[in-house]
């Protein structure tokens, strides 16, 4: 009976725990958000981690209704500079033209999947890898 009496007990506290930690969202709060909103309607913007001084990622990302509905990738070198589509690259190994195809399929899968995880670019691996993360900084940033 002790038993019983004690599981019950836990059961009980157990529930109540989960039912206080809810999923974070402010239902009291006025503006945008339906009930249950993961995420703050609106543009976000954040950046990957600049792994090994080589470069980083920075993205727009542009959420709805808990949807991502567009994603703007930036690149920069590891000193800040900007790889614009028309100078970068290395004569005869890889050109913009690479770099602006990966972005474009990157966005497009993130959109399409609702996710920063996606399938990485051939290719182009830390360069996908670089932009999920500064994706799902975007996402952290926009969370309620």
């Amino acid at each position: 009976m002790k038993r019983i009496l004690i599981f019950a007990v836990l059961l009980v506290f157990t529930a109540g725990l989960m039912a206080g930690c809810g999923n974070g969202v402010d239902r009291g709060a006025a503006g945008d958000a339906a009930a249950g909103q993961r995420y703050k309607d609106g543009s976000f913007t954040a950046v990957s981690a600049n792994a090994n001084m080589r470069s980083y990622v920075e993205v727009t990302l542009t959420l709805a209704s808990d949807k991502i509905t567009d994603v703007a990738i930036v690149e920069y070198d590891g000193w800040g500079g900007f790889k614009d589509y028309e100078g970068y690259g290395v004569e005869g190994v890889f050109d913009g033209s690479k770099l602006k195809a990966a972005h474009e399929a990157l966005a497009a899968a993130i959109v399409e999947q609702n996710s920063p995880e996606v399938d990485v670019v051939s290719g182009a691996t830390s360069t996908s890898q670089k932009t999920m993360d500064a994706v799902k900084n975007a996402l952290a940033a926009a969370k309620r």
